[in-house]
């Protein structure tokens, strides 16, 4: 797949997913069927790759019990990140919330889960915020029923715009502190500065401290 090889890598792991199957190793089983779903998105054939993905979810379902805790934390993770791919936000935040249960993890596991249920927060925010702008009350640079706002006063309706992704961030910080990765603090840093400013361009309220902070803790990552 790195290689640009999309056809053969995929012929090459169904063949890892039979013999998986054949030798009874599950965990083998679900990585191949999740990297299947991974070359088949980056492919453009969403709905094969949705095909895969709900096989995984019943694979690992019916497996929970054989498969090691830890491993299908990761695996709920891929899954919540490609179901995410594919559109399927719902799904995706089922599957990265069952993933955050399992008790065990590492604080790097943590914060991977942390940030992808971020991602997928902002998205169906995303989702949301657009299904509004059809309706003129509501869309983000406001118009009759708002125009009377003084500046920088907050639509109450963009205000929750973004809130669950920040708090999940919030939580990622808080395990940034057990870990000594610069690498891991810095992407982290990095995406919830990029949802920050987002967030800025569509409402009325000031995050320009929060903004301020994140570029301090960014600079001196980078140093």
């Amino acid at each position: 797949m790195s290689q640009g090889k999309l056809s053969e890598g995929l012929e090459k792991l169904e063949k890892a997913t039979e013999i998986y199957e054949e030798i009874g190793d599950t965990e083998g089983m679900i990585g191949s069927q999740l990297n299947q779903a991974q070359i088949l998105l980056a492919r453009g054939l969403y709905r094969q790759s949705l095909k895969v993905l709900a096989a995984v979810e019943e694979n690992i379902d019916k497996e929970s019990k054989s498969i090691n805790p830890l491993v299908k934390a990761a695996q709920m993770r891929t899954l919540g990140n490609a179901l995410r791919a594919v559109g399927d936000l719902d799904r995706s935040k089922t599957a990265l919330e069952e993933s955050m249960k399992i008790e065990g993890q590492s604080p790097q596991a943590k914060i991977a889960t942390l940030v992808s249920l971020a991602n997928t927060e902002q998205a169906i925010d995303d989702r949301l915020r657009a299904a509004k702008q059809i309706e003129p009350a509501l869309t983000p640079f406001g118009c009759s029923s708002i125009k009377d706002m003084k500046d920088g006063e907050t639509n109450p309706i963009q205000a929750k715009f973004y809130q669950k992704s920040e708090n999940y961030y919030k939580q990622a910080d808080s395990e940034l502190e057990k870990i000594a990765s610069a690498h891991i603090r810095l992407r982290v840093k990095l995406n919830e500065f990029s949802s920050q400013v987002m967030r800025g361009s569509l409402d009325n309220s000031s995050n320009r401290e929060i903004l301020q902070q994140l570029d301090r803790d960014i600079a001196a990552e980078l140093e």
